[in-house]
């Protein structure tokens, strides 16, 4: 078994970057966006931290798509900036489903929040310390055409 941890994948320590299993990246994609299911894109673009996505609920039903940041569907959920810089995406209900947190002391961003396909299968948790990844496809890292650590289906 390898494990990769604490790497620096097309940033370097003090730049932003997102913590994604275990390691610094530049640039998140789990799931496929060309595809109508799941999926979360983390990018970082002109010094701001975006996120886009097709998130579901634990049933497996939709809940809402965002683009950079936005909620893009008259879903009912909605964007609530928290302190000291990030934003929590509430549903209908008023419960956070995700949270995007920063930590800028180290200049670094939590993607937070369970994360489920559309069958209701659990792909990635996020809390506090990291963004754990349990099935793919996933890309950590990108530049240009260059990808980082790609995990397969």
């Amino acid at each position: 078994m390898v494990v990769l941890r604490e790497n620096y994948i097309f940033t370097q320590p003090g730049q932003q970057a997102f913590l994604a299993a275990s390691n610094y990246v530049n640039y998140i994609l789990l799931g496929d966006p060309g595809k109508r299911s799941f999926y979360l894109e983390g990018r970082i673009d002109k010094g701001q931290f975006l996120i886009s996505g097709r998130l579901y609920r634990k049933d497996g039903s939709m809940l809402c798509e965002i683009d950079n940041n936005r909620v893009k569907e008259a879903s009912g959920c909605k964007v609530v900036p928290i302190k000291p810089g990030g934003y929590e995406l509430r549903t209908p209900e008023d419960e956070v489903h995700l949270r995007l947190r920063l930590r800028p002391d180290e200049n670094v961003c939590l993607i937070q929040g369970s994360f489920y396909d559309d069958s209701g299968t659990l792909l990635a948790e996020g809390n506090e310390r990291d963004l754990r990844i349990y099935k793919g496809p996933a890309i950590l890292g990108k530049l240009g055409f260059s990808l980082g650590i790609v995990i397969g289906q």
